[in-house]
């Protein structure tokens, strides 16, 4: 961690999606955005947003779901925007 510096906001690939980064930015107060492969648990989580929870947002539409993971120390949002890719 950098001395003397203070964070307020995290931004991170996948790569971060760990419980001890997210309890260290949780416990230090700095707002986080990590993205997260789609796990089984995440798709459970995915799954369970109810149809009337989804708001178009651009050109489709995002939701929201609370989760957790087996070693983080607080539950945390998980919002989902589905994206199509291709193959160029």
């Amino acid at each position: 961690m950098l001395k003397g510096k203070r964070i307020a906001f995290l931004r991170s690939e996948s790569a971060a999606y760990q419980a001890d980064i997210i309890n260290y930015c949780e416990q230090n107060r700095i707002q986080f955005a990590i993205g997260a492969d789609l796990y089984q648990a995440v798709l459970e989580a995915i799954r369970a947003i109810p149809d009337k929870d989804w708001k178009s947002y651009k050109n489709g539409y995002i939701a929201e779901a609370i989760h957790s993971m087996n070693k983080t120390k607080e539950a945390f949002r998980l919002i989902y925007k589905p994206q199509a890719y291709c193959d160029t």
